[in-house]
């Protein structure tokens, strides 16, 4: 049984303008790596239609914090109205997209129970009083390194795009 526990939630990020999206994807990689993420790519949908395509991914960075917590962060990029554009820059000719982006970017906690006997009722909410009022500290120890890590990852996806939007000019 897996108990989950929202930790950060909603963060947005809305970019319109040049991008590279090759370039994202391996930003991505790069910070799971720094900050001893595994990435599992969950969703990738593309649509085609008339004034551009529509990307979508769906990614989870996770690691383990001990033998029962697993903390993962979420993130979804959808990108809208993309086309590829050929941008010259200082005398140089760089192959871009360029379109509407959201990233949304979401943390939580997984607790894996462990034994089965769990499941009874009664064990079960004689648990529920004790992880709440006993052990709740131990819950909130694992919650503040996720917390960080989203708001990091929020701050330089932020950077990131805002020297993407001056590195085309």
């Amino acid at each position: 049984m897996v108990e989950k526990s929202f930790v950060a939630a909603n963060f947005k990020l809305t970019y319109s303008g040049p991008f590279s999206l090759h370039d994202f994807l391996d930003y991505v990689d790069q910070w799971a790596h720094e900050h001893h993420y595994h990435k599992e790519i969950k969703d990738h949908w593309q649509h085609q239609s008339p004034d551009g395509s529509e990307l979508r991914y769906t990614f989870e960075l996770w690691r383990h914090v001990n033998t029962q917590v697993i903390a993962i962060v979420r993130l979804n990029f959808l990108a809208k109205r993309v086309k590829d554009a050929s941008l010259h820059s200082q005398s140089r000719k760089m192959k871009a997209q360029r379109g509407e982006i959201l990233v949304d970017i979401d943390g939580h906690l997984e607790r894996h129970k462990l034994h089965a006997w769990e499941n009874k009722p009664y064990i079960f909410f004689v648990r529920g009083i004790i992880d709440r009022f006993l052990y709740r500290n131990l819950w909130e120890a694992d919650a503040g390194p996720l917390a960080s890590d989203v708001r990091n990852f929020f701050d330089h996806a932020r950077a990131f795009f805002n020297k993407e939007e001056t590195r085309y000019v």
